[in-house]
């Protein structure tokens, strides 16, 4: 992460957006990778 982030919190409200933000983005890949994996599950010539 960039050092930028740390100092830019200066309210409960940033902090919780800063920690949020990769979690969304992290569950958001999760779920792309669960899709390739389904699809090439069930069509395995792709």
């Amino acid at each position: 992460m960039p050092t930028t982030a740390f100092f830019s919190i200066s309210t409960k409200e940033e902090a919780t957006i800063l920690i949020l933000l990769p979690v969304v983005y992290h569950n958001k890949i999760l779920d792309n990778i669960l899709r390739k994996t389904g699809s090439l599950r069930q069509n395995p010539r792709m």
